[in-house]
């Protein structure tokens, strides 16, 4: 079986210098390669200028679609609206390659680009810090559930007297 992480790949040896355009799709399957991805589904397009010149390569990346993930709060499936851009820079070295978020240093030798990992880092960079549905569309049944089971049961608000003498000393 082949790998879908395959269709993102830029051979750039044969690519002549200036500008340079490419487009990726990302959906379920990009997801399911990454085993411990908060992000389970998705439909984005990533819009790739890629700039090549002698000594380096410049990419800018312009990612647009939605992203599907568990709500934070009642775990139910919730789609959020995704945008970002990133610039990526490349440079050429004779150390093992290597990636921080915004330099890729690749071998002299290498001819082609996986991207991949890139989008990857980039789609987790730039996810929202909370994924909730909006105002009353979360799972009912699981708030009850949750509601049931927490540390309140009675609704009330009991707290640890040793705190409540705590927070008396900030007055």
């Amino acid at each position: 079986m082949s790998n879908p992480l395959q269709a993102y790949k830029i051979r750039f040896s044969g690519l002549k210098f200036g500008k340079h355009f490419f487009q990726f799709e990302v959906k379920k399957t990009f997801f399911d390669e990454f085993e411990y991805s908060l992000v389970k589904d998705g439909d984005l397009t990533i819009d790739i200028e890629l700039e090549k010149s002698s000594t380096m390569l410049v990419l800018m990346f312009d990612i647009k679609g939605w992203l599907s993930a568990p709500c934070d709060i009642c775990l139910g499936r919730v789609q959020q609206a995704f945008s970002a851009q990133e610039k990526l820079v490349v440079k050429f070295s004779d150390e093992p390659a290597e990636f921080d978020s915004e330099i890729l240093s690749l071998h002299h030798g290498d001819n082609e680009l996986m991207l991949d990992r890139v989008i990857y880092e980039y789609i987790n960079l730039n996810c929202p810090s909370k994924f909730v549905h909006e105002e009353g569309e979360c799972d009912q049944e699981m708030i009850d559930k949750l509601n049931e089971y927490s540390n309140d049961p009675d609704g009330k608000d009991d707290t640890d007297p040793r705190w409540d003498a705590l927070k008396s000393l900030l007055n």
